[in-house]
């Protein structure tokens, strides 16, 4: 999971240590959350994280999340992601179990 979520340049920024990665299974969905307790997200940074090109990192494409959020919407899930600064960082992706 933290290969598919951070690559090694942003997980160097951010100091991403994964700490705990869990899987919670309900009858309506799978959810998969991965936790650090780096530095987390800059609070101003945390709304263009899905955007296609934004990057704070320096020759960064800034597509790693976007592609990762498509993948998930594809697949009919939702990913988040909550930070909080000087506290680190949980990402939660879900998947329902059912079909529609």
């Amino acid at each position: 999971m933290e290969g598919m979520l951070w690559n090694p340049a942003a997980a160097e920024l951010y100091g991403f240590r994964p700490e705990e990665t869990k899987d919670e299974n309900t009858v309506d969905e799978v959810m998969i959350f991965e936790e650090n307790t780096g530095v987390g997200i800059y609070p101003e940074v945390l709304p263009g994280i899905f955007t296609p090109t934004f990057t704070t990192i320096a020759n960064g494409l800034g597509l790693d999340l976007i592609l990762i959020k498509n993948v998930v919407e594809q697949n009919r899930g939702h990913i988040s992601i909550e930070s909080t600064k000087g506290k680190g960082t949980v990402v939660t992706i879900a998947f329902p179990t059912r079909e529609e």
